[in-house]
């Protein structure tokens, strides 16, 4: 059943040719290429291009905020991180979303999606504002983050609002809520 009817959706997303709706820790997905489409057409069976409708593992207690597409897989972002495989079919029945990393307070701005990295804004106990980077690792499917901003302790004053990327030449712009100067990253 689709979990966010009645409910506030929390996240918005495609994937596949399929309209994703994130609420609180459920996934819930349009038929294919029918993006109002929630619902089967038939009770009896189930079939491919039918809604996929699922919970993560692992995070029970968590409210799915962001969802990207990263290296054919969708990444949920909430409290933690959660991937699903793009290798895979993304059909009913077939389709889970475990836990990829378990990044902290990650929430202060959209991830955003870069060439080879996904980018996204944390607050420092002192009020200051880091970026970091999660990259794929050197085993498959365990990710590795890094602090862009571990060299530059006072550059970004106050939470992280918005991250933008810009490709040839690579730069990263930063907005920040403690001024009203724009960050910029080579």
């Amino acid at each position: 059943p689709q979990r966010f009817l009645g409910e506030a959706a929390t996240g918005l997303a495609t994937f596949q040719d399929r309209l994703v709706v994130l609420c609180n820790n459920s996934v819930n997905s349009s038929k294919t290429s029918d993006y109002f489409n929630f619902f089967r057409a038939s009770i009896v069976t189930v079939a491919a291009d039918d809604p996929v409708n699922f919970i993560t593992i692992g995070g029970e207690d968590d409210v799915l905020r962001y969802a990207l597409t990263y290296d054919r897989n969708l990444v949920l972002w909430g409290t933690g991180q959660y991937i699903v495989d793009g290798r895979k079919p993304f059909v009913p029945g077939a389709v889970s979303a475990v836990r990829m990393a378990s990044v902290k307070d990650a929430l202060v701005s959209p991830p955003i999606l870069g060439d080879r990295f996904m980018f996204y804004g944390k607050t420092r106990s002192d009020g200051t504002g880091t970026v970091h980077h999660l990259q794929p690792g050197r085993i498959q499917e365990a990710p590795e983050t890094f602090e862009l901003s571990r060299r530059l302790k006072n550059y970004i004053l106050g939470d992280v609002t918005e991250i933008k990327v810009a490709n040839d030449p690579d730069y990263l712009y930063v907005r920040n809520a403690g001024d009203n100067y724009l960050k910029t990253f080579a």
